[in-house]
C-alpha cells in the first residue's frame, strides 16, 4: 500500500511488483495482507494504475491482470519509471517543498563550510606560506577544492597548491616545503610525503583545528576550475546550499567515490551548475558567454595553453543578466532530479557549463555511452574544453535519482571486480630485494648493455637501407604530389632503432591517394593498407626490396619534433643508447612494451629512462627545455610549445 491521500477509497499497488508475471498474485496478496486461498478472486475496492493513472472500479485479480497485460507489458521499463516520477512530482505539496527548504538550510548550516570556516582555513595557509617563504621567497600557496568553492563539509581536507618560479621541479619543491615545516611540531602533526599519488604530495594535520592539509604542486588547472565555481556560488546563495545538500545525498547513496567507479564530488557540482543554467528561468548565467568588451569585467588567464576567459564582475552582473528565478531550495532540489531523470538525455548530450546551447556527443566526437561531463580545466580543441569525465555505467544513475537511497554497486576502476581500488590485487606489487651489488655485478650489467647495443642496434648499412626506402617512397609520392616532402621519424631516426624497427615517413597530402598509387607498384610494395580514419592518418605497407614494414603518416609534425628531441639526447652521452636499447629489449621480453594491449609504448619507456638520467645524482642528461636565458622561446605545433635547446654549444 503506497498512499491514500488523494484516493482514500483506493488500494494503491506499485506495478513494479507485477514485472514477474508468475508472482503477480502472490505479490498482490502479500501487499493486501489477504489469504490467497480464501480470497483469490474476491473483489477489491478501487485500484489505481501508476502507469496510466486509471482507476479500476471493483477490481479483482483477474481484471487487474488483464489490465496489466493489455497496457503494461508492452511498455519499456524506462517509460514506467518516467511516468512514475511524473505522477509523484505532480502531487508534491507546498508543505513538502517548505520542509525541503528547511532541511536544506539546516544541512548547509550544520555540515557545510561557513564563512568563518573558510576564513580559518585561509589563515592556516597564510601561516604555512609565511614559514615556507623563509626558505623559498617566491613560493605561493593557493587553496582549491571545497575550501575554495565553499561546497563541502566541515570535515573536508584543506587542499592547497604550492608554486614557485625559483624551484620549477615539482618533486624538489615538495621536499623543500616538507623540510621547512617539519621543524614546527608544535603547529603540525603527521607531516609526511605521500608518494602513492600521481605526484608526491605533503599530508599534515593542523593541530589547533585538527584540519587535515594536503599540499600539491601541480593543480593549476584545477585551481582555475574551482575559482570559476566559487564565482558561481557568489552569484546566488542557493548554489552553495544545494551543493552541500547534493554532496550529502551522494554520500548517503555512496556514489561519491570515484575509486569505486562512482562520481567525483566536483562532477556533482558541475552537474548542479549546469542544471541551474538550463532550468527555466535560469538561476545562473553562462559566464563564458557574458564576456565584456571592457576587459576589467572579465577574468582572463592562460595556463598550459588553456585559456580561461569569462565575465566575473559580480557587482555589475545585474546590468547584463536578469535574476528572474525565485524558486525555493525545495523546488530547485526536486527540479534537479526531474531534470536528470526525465529531461536530460544522458545518451546524447554532454554536461557543459561554458555554453548555454546543448552540446551533443557527436559534436565532440565522443562515442562512449557513459555519462560525459566536459571539464572546464582541460581545454585545447574547443576554446574552453576538450576532455570529458568518462563516468562509466557502474551504477544506474536514474535509479539513484529516483529512489534517493539506492547504493552503488562497488566496482574497481582497475579490474572491474567487486572491491575497492585500494584492495585491488592488481595494485599489489611484490619487489624482490636486489642482490648485493659489487664491482663484478656492475661489470656484468655493463657487458650486457653493450652486448645489446652491438647485436641489436641498427647498423650503418641498415640505416642506409632505410634511407634508400625513403628515397624510393618519396619518388613514388612525388609523382602525384610534386611539392610533398617525406621525413624519417621514430627509432629509424632518433638513434634508438633496432633491427626490427619499421620505417616511418610523413607525407603532405591525403593518404588515400598515396595508398592507391602505391598499390599500383606491385613490384616494389605489398600489403598496402589505407588507415585514413585514424587520429593520425597513415598508410601501412611492406617494402619488398628492403624487406621492412613501413608507415607513411600525414601531418605528424609533432612526431618529427619528438624524434629530433630524442636524437639530441642520444648524442649527449654514449651511455644513453645502450641503456635505451636494453630497456626496450627487456620490455619486449616481459611483454610490457605494447601500448595497444594496455602496457607502455617503446617511446614511453624511452622517456622514463631519460627522466631518470635527468634526475639521478649527479644528472647525466640536462632538461633541454630549460636551457635558455630570459623568456622561454616558443615553437608551437598543434597548440603545444615543443621548443627545446638543440644548439650543442649552449648545451
Amino acid at each position: 500500500t503506497i498512499s491514500n491521500d488523494y484516493f482514500p477509497d483506493a488500494t494503491w499497488v506499485d506495478l513494479r511488483f507485477l514485472q514477474r508475471h508468475q508472482l503477480a498474485s502472490m505479490e498482490l496478496m502479500e501487499i493486501d495482507q489477504v489469504d490467497e486461498n480464501q480470497c483469490k478472486d474476491q473483489p477489491r475496492s478501487k485500484l489505481v494504475c501508476l502507469q496510466c493513472q486509471e482507476i479500476l472500479e471493483d477490481c479483482n485479480l483477474s481484471t487487474f491482470k488483464a489490465h496489466y497485460l493489455s497496457k503494461i507489458i508492452g511498455l519499456k521499463k524506462n517509460d514506467l519509471s518516467r511516468n512514475e516520477i511524473l505522477w509523484f512530482a505532480r502531487r508534491i505539496t507546498d508543505e513538502h517543498r517548505q520542509s525541503l527548504d528547511t532541511f536544506a538550510r539546516k544541512t548547509a548550516e550544520s555540515l557545510g563550510l561557513s564563512e568563518s570556516n573558510l576564513e580559518n582555513r585561509q589563515n592556516i595557509i597564510t601561516e604555512i606560506q609565511e614559514i615556507v617563504t623563509k626558505t623559498v621567497k617566491d613560493c605561493v600557496f593557493t587553496i582549491y577544492g571545497s575550501s575554495c568553492t565553499g561546497i563541502g563539509f566541515q570535515t573536508a581536507s584543506l587542499d592547497v597548491m604550492a608554486s614557485s618560479i625559483e624551484i620549477t621541479d615539482r618533486d624538489k619543491l615538495i621536499v623543500v616545503i616538507r623540510d621547512a615545516l617539519q621543524e614546527y611540531t608544535d603547529i603540525y602533526t603527521g607531516l609526511k610525503i605521500d608518494i602513492d599519488e600521481q605526484h608526491p604530495v605533503i599530508n599534515l594535520i593542523h593541530k589547533k583545528s585538527s584540519i587535515p592539509v594536503i599540499i600539491d604542486t601541480g593543480k593549476s588547472l584545477t585551481v582555475m576550475k574551482d575559482t570559476l565555481i566559487k564565482t558561481y556560488c557568489k552569484i546566488d546563495n542557493r548554489v552553495k546550499e544545494l551543493g552541500v545538500l547534493l554532496r550529502k545525498w551522494a554520500r548517503i547513496c555512496e556514489i561519491d567515490r570515484p575509486e569505486e567507479g562512482g562520481l567525483h564530488p566536483s562532477v556533482l557540482t558541475l552537474m548542479l551548475i549546469y542544471y541551474l543554467q538550463q532550468c527555466s528561468p535560469p538561476v545562473l548565467p553562462v559566464l563564458h558567454e557574458l564576456r565584456s568588451k571592457d576587459e576589467s569585467m572579465n577574468f582572463e588567464i592562460e595556463i598550459d595553453s588553456v585559456n580561461f576567459s569569462y565575465f566575473n564582475n559580480i557587482k555589475s552582473l545585474h546590468e547584463v543578466w536578469d535574476f528572474a528565478n525565485t524558486e525555493s531550495i525545495g523546488q530547485l532540489w526536486l527540479g534537479f532530479f526531474i531534470f536528470y531523470s526525465l529531461q536530460y538525455n544522458i545518451g546524447n548530450y554532454v554536461v557543459c557549463i561554458t555554453s548555454s546551447s546543448l552540446i551533443t556527443r557527436k559534436m565532440r566526437k565522443w562515442e562512449s555511452n557513459s555519462f560525459a561531463i566536459e571539464r572546464v580545466d582541460n581545454s585545447k580543441q574547443y576554446g574552453f574544453l576538450s576532455d570529458s569525465f568518462q563516468i562509466t555505467d557502474h551504477f544506474d544513475l536514474k535509479k539513484n535519482l529516483i529512489s534517493g537511497v539506492q547504493k552503488m554497486f562497488i566496482q574497481c576502476p582497475n579490474c572491474g571486480e567487486n572491491h575497492r581500488k585500494e584492495k585491488c590485487p592488481d595494485n599489489v606489487i611484490t619487489v624482490n630485494p636486489l642482490p648485493e651489488i659489487d664491482d663484478k655485478y656492475v661489470a656484468a650489467i655493463d657487458h650486457f648493455c653493450y652486448h645489446i647495443k652491438n647485436n641489436y642496434a641498427m647498423s650503418a648499412a641498415e640505416k642506409d637501407i632505410r634511407q634508400e626506402i625513403l628515397n624510393r617512397v618519396s619518388n613514388a609520392v612525388q609523382a602525384i604530389y610534386p611539392e610533398s616532402s617525406l621525413h624519417l621519424f621514430g627509432s629509424s631516426r632518433n638513434g634508438f632503432g633496432t633491427k626490427q624497427s619499421d620505417e616511418k615517413a610523413r607525407g603532405q597530402e591525403t593518404v588515400m591517394r598515396i595508398a592507391r598509387h602505391l598499390k599500383k607498384k606491385t613490384n616494389e610494395f605489398s600489403k598496402v593498407q589505407d588507415i585514413s580514419r585514424a587520429t593520425v592518418p597513415i598508410v601501412k605497407f611492406y617494402d619488398l626490396k628492403g624487406k621492412l614494414p613501413c608507415d607513411i603518416s600525414y601531418k605528424n609534425t609533432l612526431a618529427l619534433q619528438n624524434t629530433k628531441l630524442l636524437a639530441t639526447y642520444c648524442s649527449l652521452d654514449d651511455r644513453v643508447v645502450p641503456l635505451v636499447l636494453t630497456i626496450k629489449l627487456i620490455a619486449k621480453a616481459c611483454d610490457i612494451g605494447d601500448a595497444s594491449r594496455g602496457s607502455l609504448s617503446s617511446y614511453a619507456h624511452t622517456l622514463m629512462l631519460i627522466y631518470f638520467l635527468q634526475h639521478c645524482d649527479p644528472p647525466i642528461l640536462p632538461v633541454l627545455q630549460e636551457l635558455y636565458d630570459g623568456h622561454k622561446p616558443e615553437y608551437i605545433i598543434n597548440n603545444w610549445n615543443v621548443w627545446f635547446q638543440d644548439d650543442m654549444r649552449i648545451i
